[in-house]
Formats: structure tokens, C-alpha cells, sequence
């Protein structure tokens, strides 16, 4: 139980430090979000809220023309372009999670957890999520931005 509350206090009240992003894309964002958002990762972005345990942010997206391995490599060659701070990377289990330069409150990182799945189908879903603590949220429209640049750089 404490093993738990330790881990899920890690991801608690976001402010973005150090990123600079490409401006004319950051413009494309602001109107997505005006006009209602149609990326895929958006979409699927979802808050899963527990009374006991605070809220998990969770966004996916189903790739088509890539493979589960290139995927996880992807994945991994985004977070180290960002300076995020890879603590597990397990190929046979598909996930990858870092610690990342989004910031808390008390001046502690978020942890990102991707989860990279082969699909009934044959398409490779991307699944990305973090947590925040009770009490305390996060920019839901950032993390949404975070998860689904990640998304797109993996599809790349």
C-alpha cells in the first residue's frame, strides 16, 4: 500500500519547464482545440478518477503502418529527445516509462508510462498514461497535447 502512494504521488499537479515546441504546430493545436479536436489521441483521451487513489490520464492511438518494435524504439528515441529520464524499458512487455521534464508543484517530475500492444488486427496500439494524487489535478488540454506529440512522433 505505501509502495503504491509513493508511486502515485510522483505524478501530482503539472506546469510545463524547459520545452520549446515548433510555433506554427503550437497554432495548429490552439485551433484543433477551438474547433473541437479530431486527432485520434484526443479522442481517446481519457480521465479515470478514483476516490481512493486521485486520477489516471490515459490516451491511445492504433498505428497501421508500423511495427511493435519500431514502435518501442520510437517511443524511447522521443523520450531521450526531450531529456526525459528513462527508468524502465521492457521490449518483451512492450513498455517504456520516464520520468519527464513536466514539473509539480513541490518540484518534482511526472512519471509517463507507454505501453506498446500488437492488436487482433495487426495494428500496433500506443498507449500512454500518467497519475496524479487525490486532490490534485492536472492541465487536462497539455497532458492531452503531451500524449498525443508523443503519439504522432512515434508514428513517425
Amino acid at each position: 500500500m505505501l509502495a503504491g502512494l509513493l508511486l502515485l504521488s510522483g505524478c501530482a499537479g503539472f506546469e510545463y519547464q524547459k520545452k520549446t515546441f515548433d510555433i506554427e504546430k503550437d497554432k495548429s493545436l490552439v485551433a484543433q482545440q477551438k474547433s473541437g479536436d479530431q486527432r485520434d489521441c484526443a479522442k481517446n483521451f481519457e480521465v479515470r478518477e478514483s476516490l481512493s487513489a486521485g486520477k489516471n490520464y490515459i490516451s491511445h492511438g492504433d498505428l497501421s503502418e508500423i511495427t511493435r518494435e519500431k514502435a518501442i524504439s520510437n517511443v524511447v528515441k522521443y523520450m531521450i529527445s526531450l531529456g526525459w529520464n528513462i527508468f524502465n524499458t521492457d521490449t518483451d512487455l512492450g513498455v517504456v516509462s520516464a520520468d519527464t521534464d513536466i514539473m509539480h508543484q513541490d518540484g518534482r517530475t511526472a512519471q509517463i508510462s507507454v505501453i506498446i500492444t500488437k492488436q487482433k488486427d495487426g495494428t500496433v496500439r500506443v498507449e500512454c498514461s500518467t497519475y496524479t494524487v487525490v486532490r490534485q489535478d492536472a492541465d487536462e488540454n497539455n497532458l492531452k497535447n503531451e500524449f498525443c506529440r508523443l503519439l504522432e512522433a512515434v508514428a513517425e
